[in-house]
């Protein structure tokens, strides 16, 4: 935990003000899914893991109307 918390202040030292702000709430989210994932009822459990993929579908979809129709130079 010592190091964890050590290597968080030398990436904050050095480290850009944007990248600290992101990895904060990259560790927030972390924390917080956890939480929520673990302590969610068994009889929930489906329905929101339905509805996840649902949207990660949409997300899926939409990312391959916006990319280009054709391959990158190379």
């Amino acid at each position: 935990m010592i190091g964890a918390f050590l290597l968080l202040a030398f990436i904050g030292a050095f480290a850009p003000k944007e990248l600290v702000s992101h990895l904060t709430v990259f560790v927030l989210a972390c924390f917080i899914g956890w939480q929520v994932v673990w302590n969610v009822t068994p009889a929930l459990h489906t329905p929101l893991m339905s509805v996840t993929n649902a949207i990660s579908g949409i997300i899926l979809v939409g990312g391959c109307c916006k990319s280009p129709a054709r391959s990158p130079p190379g």
